[in-house]
């Protein structure tokens, strides 16, 4: 078949899926030969993704491929990515062809190490959704200038805020004058605890919160009073929470959010620095919000099985997914956790009495070097989890588990053995 006999449409479309596996993808289209130029210069879709990193051009080269893709995507939106870790004027000079399209803008990623480019952000962009911002420089007049850039964007739905947070930076530079009733996910990276609050205080619609090292190296407050203002986000489903070291400033957070519509909690921590879980933090978040939880995580949190009951008790009849992962020697699933989530009758005096069973609608059940606890307990647990054994049992109605992964530590498997052979035969057991 000659390539002249190929309907346009079919042509265009092939094109179209090569440019989203690379955005030069057109350039090199358009050079293959007369034929393909044609119909990757007549097919405006073709151009709408923009990536720019500065080093590895000239700034009239740039700036030249800049405007080519602004004319052949005529009018449709455009996406945008840009890269200068140098601090060069390029970018500045970049942003300023780019400002003249701000109405086209669907997304825009910026990652800059100066705070030259940030004056030329004050652009309204009506439909621009998805906005990422990363620094590693920035005074109080750069964050006030990222807050007024903000208040411009009416339909963002998605924003990342990726930057060291200074002490000097007033709490005041980050208070928009409007809520972002759009926001919907939001992350943020290096922040303090008190900008942070101040900033969910107008993300009234927000239903993911991803959070990246909260950093205790405080702004001055600038409230009248001791206590800062309450938090309540009724739309948040799903927070994350990734610290490098755990510090007290998850207790800041969590004392003064309520999130009654939440679904799933995880708390990650990287760094073997010995911290304790913030006390009663999190558990007491969990009753205040009387939510709906159905998945939690905790990962290397140093949380003590006393906690973490509390926590489960907090969200014992939706939870349906449980992981804990430890690599410290704090062990946080042991008997009292095991025999509350054992579905089961207990008997006082020789009469049967009906029980409550801890998380009744659990479905997954992992854990991950973090069990210790008399042998046959664990086995016990798992069994009384069984659909065969859950019909014929006196208590509260209860979901068979569906998945259950255990990773038992090495010292511990030799006192173990009844509970070890139930992993086995049942396909539990995680080496």
């Amino acid at each position: 078949m000659s390539f002249n006999t190929i309907p346009f449409e079919l042509i265009a479309e092939i094109f179209e899926q090569a440019a989203v596996v690379d955005f030069l993808a057109p350039v090199t289209l358009s050079h293959v030969c007369n034929g393909w130029r044609k119909v990757a210069i007549s097919d405006p879709s073709l151009w709408t993704t923009i990536c720019i990193e500065t080093g590895q051009t000239k700034e009239i080269t740039t700036c030249t491929f800049v405007e080519t893709f602004l004319n052949r995507s005529k009018s449709l939106p455009i996406s945008i990515t840009l890269v200068d870790r140098r601090g060069s004027k390029l970018i500045t000079n970049t942003i300023n062809l780019l400002a003249q399209h701000s109405f086209r803008w669907t997304s825009l990623k910026l990652t800059h190490s100066g705070p030259n480019c940030l004056k030329t952000l004050l652009q309204p962009a009506p439909i621009l959704r998805d906005v990422s911002i990363t620094t590693s420089h920035l005074d109080d007049t750069g964050f006030y200038t990222i807050s007024r850039f903000l208040e411009l964007l009416p339909s963002m739905t998605t924003l990342s805020l990726n930057f060291k947070m200074q002490p000097a930076i007033r709490l005041s530079s980050i208070a928009p004058s409007c809520p972002h009733e759009s926001l919907l996910d939001l992350t943020l990276k290096d922040w303090c605890p008190t900008p942070l609050l101040a900033m969910l205080g107008h993300c009234v619609r927000l239903q993911t919160l991803s959070i990246h090292g909260l950093d205790l190296h405080e702004p001055p407050p600038v409230y009248t009073d001791q206590n800062p203002r309450p938090i309540n986000l009724p739309d948040l489903r799903k927070i994350y929470i990734y610290q490098y070291c755990l510090n007290d400033s998850i207790c800041v957070l969590f004392d003064q959010l309520t999130c009654p519509n939440l679904r799933g909690l995880d708390i990650s921590s990287g760094f073997v620095d010995y911290f304790p879980f913030p006390k009663t933090s999190v558990a007491s978040f969990l009753r205040r919000s009387a939510c709906p939880l159905t998945s939690v995580l905790f990962e290397m949190v140093q949380i003590t099985e006393d906690q973490l009951l509390e926590c489960l008790e907090a969200c014992s009849k939706t939870l349906e997914y449980f992981d804990v992962i430890e690599q410290r020697d704090v062990f946080c699933v042991g008997d009292k956790l095991l025999n509350k989530l054992t579905a089961g009758t207990e008997h006082h005096d020789g009469a049967p009495t009906r029980c409550t069973t801890l998380c009744p609608r659990l479905r997954a059940f992992q854990v991950n070097d973090a069990l210790d606890c008399q042998d046959g307990a664990l086995a016990a647990f798992l069994r009384s989890r069984q659909p065969s054994n859950i019909h014929n049992l006196a208590c509260d109605h209860c979901t068979p588990l569906d998945k259950a992964s255990i990773r038992i530590r090495k010292k511990f498997r030799e006192n173990l053995g009844s509970d070890i052979d139930y992993l086995k035969e049942n396909g539990h057991w995680v080496m």
